[in-house]
């Protein structure tokens, strides 16, 4: 693959593989559900396939990806193993964990999985059609309780049943082992306080546009999503965006200040939790990742490889002289101070001591 071109690979993984979000399908193509009912086949090598995202259950990393893999790994990255058990072989996208055994992973097809054994095997507890028909009964109880405001909402869950499981979950917030926020393409939406037994839209959320959501993340008890066409949400409102491109993601690095990255570098920067933003550059590829390091540094990934960190709030952005030279998803630091990295060509190991190695100063500026 041509890395140069992997902002329109990553809009097309996110979206297009494994059965992701189409508004039709050809007439010769097998069910969509098939990936729903058929586990997983582990990879001989999981570190080495399209990884999405990677998160760490206590000591434990978890990464997911191409086709229902959950790759393992319990000495910071070095060694990987599969999953024992992924009931389902769709695309995963994200995954979290509130605590070293208990997480979460979603995926394409809407498809949410539980693990209660830090990663080692998972359960299905909701697809996209048992999304869709969570909302359905939601909203025909707010119709039938006389809320004539609940009539679009019922179209719209109506609407995202008819049309089937293929709509991807994209972005996941696990606030802790009860509560937790799944969002996804064509604007998708829901939250559990059971530990994911049940779900609820997101009825609070303004997107008439149904704008692809694809970052989420909690900010002093407050929820940011962040998603296509500059689209910035606090507490579900739409707040005035700097930027009319996509954000992939936000990050903070205190309980006020915050970053959302998205397309040809365009950074969003706020210093009052959510409520206004500022237009940042940083590079000219998309920003996919980013963390808050143990020493409070801001560090972001982009899909040419290249890692920013801002060493302070309110300083720049700063490009390091180390590369990986793949497309970039998502990151975890190590209790070392190493960086493990998923991207789309496998597992990328950036040392600690790369972190501290001089780079090209001043990569954040004011639009």
């Amino acid at each position: 693959m041509n890395w140069h071109h992997a902002s329109a690979a990553f809009l097309v993984t996110l979206l297009c593989a494994a059965g992701g979000a189409t508004e039709s399908k050809a007439a010769n193509q097998p069910s969509p559900t098939i990936s729903l009912t058929t586990q997983a086949l582990p990879p001989a090598h999981p570190n080495k396939v399209m990884l999405m995202s990677v998160a760490a259950a206590g000591d434990r990393l978890v990464s997911v990806g191409e086709n229902g893999t959950i790759a393992l790994s319990d000495d910071e990255g070095r060694t990987w193993r599969n999953a024992v058990r992924v009931p389902v072989s769709v695309a995963l996208t994200n995954v979290a964990f509130a605590s070293p055994t208990i997480g979460w992973a979603i995926g394409h097809q809407g498809v949410v999985l539980r693990s209660d054994d830090g990663g080692q095997s998972w359960t299905e507890q909701a697809n996209g059609i048992s999304l869709a028909q969570a909302a359905v009964d939601y909203w025909t109880r707010e119709v039938a309780a006389g809320n004539q405001a609940a009539e679009i909402g019922l179209e719209n869950a109506r609407y995202l049943l008819e049309d089937g499981p293929e709509k991807p979950l994209l972005a996941l917030s696990v606030t802790d082992e009860q509560h937790l926020t799944v969002v996804g393409a064509f604007g998708i939406a829901f939250k559990s306080t059971d530990g994911g037994k049940s779900w609820l839209p997101y009825s609070s959320l303004e997107n008439e546009g149904r704008l692809h959501l694809y970052g989420i993340t909690e900010i002093a008890g407050k929820t940011l999503i962040a998603g296509e066409q500059g689209l910035l949400l606090s507490e579900g409102q739409v707040v005035p965006s700097p930027y009319e491109g996509s954000f992939f993601g936000v990050v903070s690095d205190s309980e006020t200040s915050v970053v959302a990255y998205g397309l040809r570098g365009n950074l969003a920067v706020s210093a009052d939790g959510g409520a206004h933003w500022q237009a940042f550059r940083a590079g000219e590829a998309g920003f996919t990742c980013g963390i808050r390091l143990a020493d409070g540094s801001l560090l972001l990934g982009n899909q040419a490889g290249q890692v920013f960190v801002r060493r302070r709030i309110g300083s720049p952005f700063e490009k390091l002289n180390w590369q990986a030279h793949v497309p970039l998803t998502g990151v975890v630091q190590m209790p070392s101070g190493d960086l493990v990295f998923s991207s789309l060509a496998g597992i990328v190991r950036l040392p600690a001591s790369e972190l501290s190695s001089p780079s090209e100063q001043n990569m954040g500026m004011n639009q």
